[in-house]
């Protein structure tokens, strides 16, 4: 009599059927993984965001409250201008203070522009030292090789202006910001304070930094 085979292996089809189940549940894990890393590597990158975001705030913040009533001769020699004006997308001024690697602690001509490119606003900066107190405004006006970026790739960037009441107005505390510096006749040295919008993406909020101008040290 003939003995049955206890010893019967997988068959074939078992065999790829086990090895096609292994594969599927490997791949669900290494997209798993994927997906893992690729938010923890977001979320770094939206912190080291916020921290650069945070400090380039900081150094702006430091030189506004660090700038100076220079003032310099303008176009009619006998009439002397005090060096702040701006707008919302670009501010002049003298400050103690420079962004600058290495560069020591003097007089500094500051300028800030915001530029609107298919990706963003970017801010940039530029800065020469001043030894002449009546040199004249128009002179030295930054080069291309001259603008160093502060910021990049953000939704919006602007300045305001904050004054206080007009002459003929009531003495009280009442004060007014202003899109603009040093244009108009009637705005003679330095404001109040300047507020800065910056908004780095779309969906987030706008955050107001207000400066008091030329309380730093």
């Amino acid at each position: 009599m003939k003995r049955p085979n206890t010893s019967a292996g997988f068959t074939l089809l078992e065999l790829i059927i086990s090895l096609t189940i292994i594969a599927v549940i490997a791949m669900m894990v290494q997209n798993g993984f994927k997906l893992s890393v690729g938010a923890w590597e977001k979320g770094e990158s939206a912190i080291e965001d916020q921290q650069r975001y945070r400090y380039v705030l900081e150094l702006i913040q430091e030189q506004l409250s660090s700038s100076l009533p220079h003032t310099s001769m303008g176009r009619v020699k006998t009439d002397p201008d005090v060096v702040f004006r701006g707008d919302e997308a670009s501010l002049e001024f003298v400050s103690r203070m420079s962004l600058l690697p290495g560069d020591s602690s003097g007089m500094i001509r500051v300028r800030y522009r915001v530029e609107v490119k298919d990706d963003g606003q970017s801010v940039l900066f530029a800065e020469n030292r001043l030894v002449d107190r009546l040199r004249d405004s128009s002179q030295d006006e930054p080069r291309g090789e001259d603008w160093h970026p502060l910021l990049s790739n953000i939704h919006d960037f602007a300045f305001e202006y904050l004054a206080g009441p007009p002459p003929e107005g009531p003495l009280d505390d009442t004060s007014f910001w202003e899109s603009s510096w040093g244009e108009s006749g009637q705005q003679k040295g330095l404001p109040l304070a300047v507020r800065v919008r910056f908004q780095d993406n779309e969906a987030s909020s706008p955050l107001y930094l207000m400066v008091p101008v030329g309380k730093g040290k």
